[in-house]
Order: structure tokens, then C-alpha cells, then sequence
């Protein structure tokens, strides 16, 4: 996504020459350093920065310390929907196959025990289900904006990145004008009664906390996936009792 977008060196000229008496300072000078290689200017002093990687939920207590002024937004997805899209993502890495199962869980294992330890630790920490995001993305981003403490802006509703047009991510390789709810449910076809099984078994909490409908297997759960070699297929039936 950055090739070309960044002047590496002036980032690099700019962190060189700070002078840092602070923990703080470093990230400060760090943003600072990005929004200078990205617009050759430097950042307006009332700028708001938004950092989105996804391990940040895992340092939102340090970055709560470094800046208590700060918002922190965690995005929900469903958790059967999770689990079939780390499955394809998997898939896809290994020529097709189905996957084992257990780095997926354990990821998703990882995101909610952040989850919850950060809503506890963290005052005023927002979760969005990521199916009234995509559902509803004005109303959304416009109740967020409200609680968050900026102006809406319609901006807010387009994914961009270096302020051009998004057209996404989805795993299903197909590529989007917008905000887009047409594969929301395109999971409910794919997932296999193993995965419903595992997702019962793992994450109830999260189905029951967040609202999201609990389904059950239509199925056997020993029945293949698709491309499930016999070796892969016995490992992912003993994790529900040796994850």
C-alpha cells in the first residue's frame, strides 16, 4: 500500500535530528516523522492521529498510560465469520487445502481475552460489531463520532488509504466501490459443522456478550472439508479437548 508514498529519508532525517527527554516523545516524533514523508509538510499541531493495527489491542494499557486523552475503538467481527475467513486466508497459503485449525483458534483466543481485559482496564473503550459497521455505516460512524468527541465528517463512511479510495481486503478477492454488506453472510454457506462445533465450544461468551446469533451444526462433524487431507482432518477433530 506505501510503495511510492513515502519519503523514507525525510522520516528517517526528522527522527535523527529529535531530541528525546520522554517515553512519550518517541511515538510523538514517530507519527510526526510519517506525516512528514507522506505530505513533504509538517503535521498541523491540533492533528488527530489513528493508528489500526491490529496488536494494538494487546498494547492499549501502554497506550493508555502514554496518552489518557486517547480513544480506543475495537472492531467485533462475528466469530463464525472470523474463523471461516482465517480458515480461507489459510487455505489460500497452502495451495487450497483445508488447514489446521488451531492457529486460527488460539488468534482468536489472543483478540478477545484483549477484549475483555481492556474494556475492564480502559474507560470508555467502544465496540463496534463489524456487521453494523458494514450494515449500517453512517449511523454507525456517526454515533461513534459523538462518543468519541470528533465532528462527523462523511469522509468517515468511505475506506480510503493515503486519502484515495479503498476497494478492500475481502478474501473472497473481490474488490469493493465502498463500504459493502454483500458477503456478510456469505460465510453461513461456507462454514463447515466442525467450525460451528468449535466456535460453540471456544466462544460462547462472545456469542452470548455481543448478541450474535448461536448456530449448531446442520451436519457431522467428522465430515471432511473440502481439501481436508486425512492427516489434517484427525488433528482438527482433537482440538475441541487439546487446543
Amino acid at each position: 500500500f506505501s510503495v511510492n508514498k513515502l519519503d523514507v529519508q525525510l522520516a528517517t532525517n526528522y527522527i535523527r535530528a529529535a531530541v528525546v527527554t520522554e517515553e512519550r516523545e518517541l511515538s510523538d516524533i514517530y507519527a510526526k516523522a510519517i506525516y512528514l514523508a507522506v505530505y513533504k509538510k509538517e503535521a498541523p499541531v491540533n492533528l488527530n492521529f489513528v493508528e489500526k493495527s491490529v496488536e494494538n489491542a494487546e498494547m492499549s494499557s501502554v497506550w493508555y498510560r502514554l496518552y489518557p486523552q486517547a480513544r480506543f475503538v475495537h472492531i467485533l467481527r462475528n466469530p463464525y465469520s472470523n474463523l471461516v475467513a482465517m480458515r480461507k486466508y489459510g487455505a489460500h497459503n497452502g495451495n487450497g487445502s483445508y488447514p489446521r485449525l488451531q492457529n486460527a483458534l488460539q488468534a482468536m483466543h489472543n483478540s478477545y481475552y484483549w477484549l475483555y481485559r481492556n474494556q475492564m482496564e480502559i474507560s470508555d473503550y467502544q465496540v463496534i460489531r463489524y456487521d453494523d459497521l458494514t450494515s449500517n455505516v453512517k449511523q454507525t460512524m456517526t454515533g461513534l463520532s459523538e462518543k468519541i468527541g470528533l465532528s462527523f465528517s462523511e469522509i468517515l463512511t468511505t475506506p480510503t488509504i493515503f486519502g484515495e479510495q479503498w476497494a478492500g481486503n475481502s478474501t473472497s478477492g473481490k474488490s469493493f466501490s465502498g463500504v459493502s454488506n454483500k458477503n456478510l453472510d456469505a460465510w453461513k454457506k461456507e462454514i463447515t459443522p466442525l467450525e460451528i462445533d468449535l466456535v460453540n465450544s471456544f466462544f460462547s461468551h462472545v456469542l452470548d456478550d455481543f448478541g450474535f446469533e448461536r448456530m449448531e451444526p446442520s451436519g457431522s462433524i467428522f465430515k471432511p472439508g473440502k481439501k481436508e487431507k486425512p492427516g489434517i482432518w484427525f488433528y482438527n477433530r482433537l482440538l475441541k479437548y487439546y487446543l
